[in-house]
């Protein structure tokens, strides 16, 4: 499995929050942050509770894999 050790397979978050986007998607909290405000194609955080507020993983995912690719310089 990868990623878990001891065979367990690495689980994914179903919701990321800002403190942690960096962890799952490598950008950081800044980044993302801006990102959801300037792109509009970036997703928009949910609400989870009155002061959590999150993206959902998916959505993510999505919006990475289906970005334009630029080439190395």
């Amino acid at each position: 499995f990868p990623g878990g050790g001891w065979g367990v397979p690495l689980i994914r978050p179903f919701i990321v929050c800002p403190s942690k986007v960096n962890e799952v998607f490598g950008i950081s909290r800044t980044t993302a942050l801006k990102m959801e405000k300037m792109d509009y194609d970036f997703p928009k955080r949910i609400q989870l509770s009155p002061n959590r507020w999150g993206w959902i993983t998916s959505e993510l995912e999505e919006y990475f894999l289906n970005r334009p690719r630029k080439e190395p310089h």
